[in-house]
């Protein structure tokens, strides 16, 4: 009969291991405190009923970028809440490392951190032109350098892209390199 419990305890023993070293994306990170969720919320909500609620957004938080950490699905975030304005939470979680310098290393995430948005403001900008268009502040067959003088500095056949072939990704344009900062 004790047979049976100490092959029970090797079997459980055996199947944790293997869910913690190889189902998990990076076991290190559970343990590295320096990666998990923190609050960085400055100063609490004016409002006690924003303190409230808060208090609450910012546990729930937590526990998102927590598990998206932890789950390999994100290797670091920082996210922010503002109501009419306010700052309501503020939470960073994770690592990243600073990909324009040759062999940096992994820190974790601050507030400060910069994240390179890629896709993201793509609906945003989409939407904004689209108003700006309707309103008649831009018209989708100008060019973009008639907005932003500098876009055309690289090369010549820039000139001619339009904001309707930047938008529907028809001008032409190559990737953008790491180290691209706009200032």
């Amino acid at each position: 009969m004790n047979f049976i419990y100490i092959f029970i305890f090797i079997v459980f023993v055996y199947i944790s291991t293997y869910l913690w070293v190889y189902v998990s994306p990076n076991p290190k990170r559970l343990l590295s405190p320096s990666f998990r969720a923190t609050n960085h919320l400055s100063r609490p909500p004016v409002s006690p009923a924003l303190r409230r609620i808060s208090k609450s957004v910012t546990e729930e938080l937590l526990r998102v970028a927590d598990r998206q950490v932890i789950s390999g699905e994100e290797e670091g975030v920082s996210i922010s809440v503002y109501f009419r304005g306010e700052a309501i939470a503020s939470v960073c979680a994770g690592r990243f490392r600073d990909c324009s310098e040759k062999d940096s290393k992994w820190q974790p995430v601050v507030p400060e951190t910069r994240f390179m948005g890629y896709s993201v403001s793509k609906g945003v900008t989409a939407a904004a032109m689209l108003a700006m268009n309707e309103g008649g502040i831009l018209g989708y067959e100008d060019p973009v350098v008639k907005y932003w003088k500098n876009f055309a500095l690289s090369s010549t056949g820039k000139r001619k892209i339009t904001i309707e072939e930047a938008l529907s990704h028809r001008a032409g344009l190559q990737g953008t390199p790491v180290s691209f900062m706009l200032s």
